[in-house]
């Protein structure tokens, strides 16, 4: 779309961003000169215009910080539209590809403001579905962390758009829903259950390995990436970067459990996670695996503490003993020891 051409009450002054089915603008108001980013929408699949439409009106009721405000919807000539909020900065893959690698503690904070965001979603009953570093910018001067394209979104009970046996007939990105590398088990074979919150969180444990290694968990071709995510287990970060803090690599990998009861429970539980790294005093959950030899040990010990604070006692009591008076020799009770029983008489012989 050419610079100047109009869209409803909106100038178009440049182009942002272009996908599959549609492109991002920044425009102004035409009355008010209020400057926006523009998203059209040119996909002309009825499904497509469903998604677009439902992103609009989700967008328009979400009030926070950290997510784009809209502030206008409609359709010009078949073209459905919305106007946000136009936030000058760069998407974290940008940053990646400029600047290099996050410091883990840059990484940890930046992904807890986002997993602080997308709990608030979560508790309005909307699930992102497509986390990754590209739909996530830094506001130029205010360092501020915004959320962006939900144009996957859902709401809770709906069906899945694809399921397992589809993959098949897969053969580049944009036929799927969701970015390959990022992408939860449970929204590719819905074997693994519901692609409820915990797939947002598998997405941020996703995004905070590719700023800390450069590369998402698992890269490729479109199938090979999708076979990867199911068949692969969930790669340690360190093996691309050596110096990387052990609690976060291991935080990191439980976002990326392929069982979604392994991952943290909700995404706020993850951004204080996040948060304890970021300030260099972590006190993250231990992984499942562990869990069993921790209880193992705190059983141990507490065994052991029992044995010791009984030798203790027994102790306390002997040299209690030791320290009693002894008895006066006029008193012949104490002096004399006690009678004993007798003893049992011998059977007598028996004829």
């Amino acid at each position: 779309m050419k610079p100047g051409t109009q869209v409803g009450h909106y100038l178009v002054e440049r182009e942002l961003s272009r996908g599959g089915q549609g492109s991002v603008y920044e425009a102004r108001h035409t009355s008010l000169g209020t400057p926006v980013a523009l998203k059209l929408l040119h996909d002309t699949d009825p499904d497509m215009r469903r998604r677009f439409a439902r992103e609009a009106r989700t967008l328009a009721r979400l009030r926070h910080p950290n997510l784009l405000a809209v502030t206008d919807m409609g359709e010009v000539e078949g073209v459905p539209y919305m106007a946000m909020e136009l936030v000058a900065g760069r998407d974290l893959q940008t940053e990646l590809r400029l600047r290099g690698l996050f410091p883990p503690a840059r990484a940890a904070e930046v992904l807890a403001s986002v997993a602080e965001t997308l709990h608030y979603c979560h508790e309005q009953g909307i699930v992102h579905r497509d986390v990754k570093p590209a739909n996530v910018l830094i506001e130029e001067g205010s360092e501020r962390i915004v959320l962006v394209d939900f144009g996957l979104i859902r709401r809770r009970g709906l069906q899945q758009a694809w399921v397992s046996q589809d993959r098949a007939t897969l053969t580049q990105a944009g036929d799927v829903l969701g970015t390959p590398g990022y992408l939860a088990p449970e929204q590719i074979d819905p074997r693994w259950g519901e692609a409820d919150r915990r797939a947002d969180v598998y997405g941020l444990g996703a995004t905070l390995y590719a700023l800390l290694t450069g590369e998402p968990p698992f890269a490729g071709p479109t199938l090979a990436a999708l076979d990867a995510v199911l068949s692969q287990d969930p790669p340690d970060p360190r093996r691309l970067r050596a110096d990387l803090p052990r609690p976060l690599a291991e935080l990191c990998r439980r976002c990326l459990s392929k069982d979604p009861l392994l991952r943290p429970a909700t995404a706020q539980a993850l951004a204080e996670e996040l948060r304890a790294c970021a300030s260099g005093s972590p006190h993250a959950a231990p992984s499942p695996g562990k869990r069993w030899i921790l209880a193992s040990l705190a059983l141990a010990l507490s065994l052991a503490g029992g044995v010791v604070l009984s030798t203790q006692a027994s102790l306390r009591q002997d040299a209690a003993l030791a320290a009693r008076p002894s008895p006066a020799a006029s008193d012949p009770a104490a002096s004399d020891p006690a009678p004993s029983d007798p003893a049992p008489s011998d059977p007598a012989p028996s004829d």
